[in-house]
């Protein structure tokens, strides 16, 4: 059933990065010059240097369907947005502008998911994908009539649970929780759970906080963009393109707040929480310690979504996704319009 409700969700939800680093101490960034140096120098375990962007999925291309299934380059995404990187090395992809969702095995095969099934409602522009490991598959998507976000949440053979629509609301991200079989996710200028409430609505155990901390945002519609849940019971979020922390003891803080950046659409974080990625603008960044550097990113020279090292490769990236030793980060790159990857160590 579709409930539409004609509020804006406000009310305010926190995160951070781990109190047992010095995670305010802001270090000097890394340039260009000095990140292709020490790509150039450091061999990752598997033999390839640091830093090495590899495209898994998709590609550039000027002509014809951009729906196709395949392997590698064979296959053809559209605005591909938020992955989801399952313990089995599979990543589920909401490819926003086919109105679909894709699955991509880690040989690189591509195949359309059949949810929602065949003669149901068709998702309009999924935005963020997460499936829980008893396969309950939620997703983000645009509502075609207003344009504001849609929840939708389904069983594993495809029936549908729940479908909401909230007037002059975004829902942004969906993050997993690391002890509970759940994704949370922004809500406005709160983050919660994505469950059914008890009044049939989409959004349960939202966190709270005082927004004595928080600064005010021009926006008329303020939101939290990017979205992380530690294995330290801290949760991380972005608003007004800084990071901040919400403890398990409802505390929120702003930290890094020497750092500032332009777009940021995701970020994640290792599972000590002392390494943290960011896709901002299009840029692939990394802070460890408060020393914030930036790994990959546009091309302005070469800008045809090449595979390279650095900033030899040209990439867009959009959502990020951690590999479970840590040595790889994935992500979706929307003008490239590929699944992509890049060794870390």
């Amino acid at each position: 059933m579709k409930i539409k409700s004609f509020y804006v969700l406000a009310i305010a939800v926190a995160m951070a990065f781990t109190s047992c680093r010095k995670g305010n101490e802001i270090k000097p960034a890394l340039n260009t010059e000095e990140n292709e140096a020490m790509a150039a120098t450091v061999m990752a375990a598997s033999g390839v240097p640091q830093n090495s962007v590899i495209t898994i999925a998709g590609g550039p291309y000027t002509t014809g369907p951009t729906l196709v299934n395949g392997t590698g380059r064979n296959a053809h995404f559209n605005g591909p947005v938020g992955i989801q990187l399952m313990d089995d090395g599979t990543i589920y992809v909401a490819d926003a502008h086919n109105n679909v969702i894709r699955k991509v095995t880690q040989a690189g095969l591509v195949s359309t998911f059949g949810i929602p099934k065949p003669g149901s409602t068709p998702l309009s522009e999924p935005q963020y994908i997460g499936i829980t490991k008893s396969g309950t598959v939620n997703i983000i998507a645009k509502d075609p009539g207003e344009g504001f976000s849609e929840g939708r949440i389904y069983k594993p053979d495809g029936t549908l649970v729940i479908l909401n629509t909230f007037f002059y609301a975004i829902f942004v991200t969906l993050a997993k929780d690391p002890y509970e079989d759940v994704f949370w996710f922004n809500a406005g200028t709160s983050t919660r759970k994505f469950l059914p409430n008890s009044s049939g609505s989409l959004g349960t155990n939202s966190l709270e906080y005082s927004n004595e901390f928080l600064p005010e945002f021009p926006e008329a519609h303020p939101f939290f963009r990017g979205l992380f849940v530690g294995y330290n019971k801290v949760t991380y979020f972005t608003y007004n393109n800084q990071i901040y922390k919400h403890t398990p003891s409802n505390i929120g803080a702003l930290i890094f707040p020497g750092l500032f950046f332009e777009n940021i659409t995701c970020i994640i974080a290792n599972k000590d929480s002392r390494t943290i990625y960011v896709a901002d603008n299009g840029y692939i960044k990394r802070i460890d310690n408060g020393r914030l550097s930036t790994i990959a990113g546009p091309n302005k020279t070469n800008p045809d979504g090449r595979d390279g090292v650095g900033f030899k490769a040209d990439v867009n990236a959009q959502y990020l996704a951690l590999g479970k030793d840590e040595s790889t980060l994935y992500f979706s790159d929307t003008k490239a319009n590929a699944i992509r990857k890049i060794v870390l160590k």
